[in-house]
């Protein structure tokens, strides 16, 4: 029995625990574990109020196998000790070594083993085992591969990911909201959600084209929200004497949001707020957020030649953070393509418009109607399809 089939028959175990399952845009995810405590985890991280897939679309269905086995773990490193194995580098400081274990099994093997010690296992690049040397540590590392397996799926069927937040309001019109680091993605994508909306992202949402439209299609992570966002909120008061599923997790070495940032599954931001996610929405326009102290808010349309710009800026082409495709068969950069030819294409068949805002200030109750506030197209459509090329992606 190989390595791969050892650790997958002990996640299975008696087999009386159906797996759970991540639906997300393009993928389905079976996650099969013994542990109740990871189901858990998982399920909170990944709640959703619309499981929604792109109509038209077969979504790819992958296995993952979950388990904490140090003596297993302990055999997969010695066994590449003294095997040629090339480096992938998976997030910033962070890589693995890549190599056969046998002629059909390879393994990924984390290279700071003091923060996560762990290996990933695959025969066929469409089923994983994710092999922890501490259970406390499987969760996270459960839910940090789903999200690699989503974005390696949309980065494989032409997507784009940008520094951006999506949400869909209760008009069934979707927001993308992109923008630097404080300028109120998150928020204004939860108050989008508190106005009868739904949350598609928060930080990282990629953009697809598929069947004459455009779909957000929000990247699973953590809500962050510093001190300010979190009270205006109202989470820090409703949060009171919950610990965050997240903070759990925390031990010496583990990067974390920033000092002051509350990190929150996708349960927790739907107990405390009433805010539910989806994992996508169609887009008929842009919106790009820029953060000004001390000022009015107002919403300006862009001229599809300034608008260029404005979007290519945010556009995560190469990602500073995701540094590669490290779950592909043949990993790569996740697009060698320019950023302003991808931002110009987009910008071709959507239009753009600019929010100048406070988002401390601004980003309240009124929010939604304030991002509203912006022109849209109709009647253009695309070129580009499910499977095709943006920008020569």
């Amino acid at each position: 029995m190989s390595r791969y089939e050892r650790a997958a028959a002990q996640a299975v175990g008696t087999g009386t625990h159906d797996p759970v399952e991540v639906r997300w845009g393009t993928v389905v995810v079976r996650v099969h574990t013994s542990s109740a405590w990871v189901r858990h985890y998982v399920a909170d991280q990944h709640h959703l109020v619309e499981p929604r897939s792109l109509g038209g679309v077969a979504p790819h269905t992958v296995d993952l196998f979950a388990v904490a086995d140090a003596a297993l773990l302990a055999d997969v490193k010695a066994h590449l000790a003294d095997r040629a194995a090339a480096v992938r580098e998976a997030f910033a400081g962070e890589s693995y070594r890549f190599a056969q274990l046998a002629a059909s099994e390879t393994a990924l093997l984390a290279d700071r083993p003091t923060m996560y010690d762990h290996a990933l296992l695959t025969r066929d690049f469409l089923s994983w085992v994710v092999l922890a040397a501490r259970s406390q540590d499987l969760g996270l590392l459960v839910t940090r591969t789903i999200r690699e397996i989503v974005r390696e799926d949309l980065l494989a069927r032409g997507a784009v990911m940008f520094h951006a937040g999506a949400a869909e309001l209760s008009d069934k019109h979707g927001l993308f909201l992109a923008g630097p680091s404080g300028a109120g993605k998150t928020s204004a994508a939860l108050r989008a959600a508190l106005g009868g909306g739904l949350v598609v992202g928060t930080d990282r949402t990629l953009l697809l084209a598929h069947g004459g439209q455009w779909f957000a299609v929000g990247l699973p992570m953590s809500t962050r929200l510093g001190p300010g966002s979190a009270s205006a909120l109202g989470i820090a008061s409703a949060m009171d004497g919950h610990i965050p599923i997240r903070s759990t997790l925390s031990q010496p070495g583990t990067p974390q949001s920033g000092p002051d940032k509350l990190s929150l599954s996708n349960a927790e931001v739907y107990a405390a707020l009433g805010c539910g996610f989806t994992p996508t929405t169609p887009i008929e326009s842009l919106l790009v957020l820029q953060p000004s102290p001390d000022v009015s808010p107002r919403v300006t349309d862009v001229d599809p030649a300034e608008a260029v710009g404005h979007l290519a800026e945010h556009l995560l082409s190469p990602d500073p953070a995701y540094r590669s495709r490290w779950l592909a068969a043949q990993p790569d950069a996740a697009t060698t393509a320019d950023p302003r030819a991808l931002a110009a294409a987009i910008v071709a068949q959507l239009p753009v418009a600019q929010v100048v805002w406070d988002p401390v200030l601004h980003c309240d109750d009124g929010a939604a109607t304030l991002l509203s506030r912006h022109s849209r197209r109709s009647g253009s459509g695309l070129a580009v399809g499910l499977g095709g090329t943006v920008g020569g992606q």
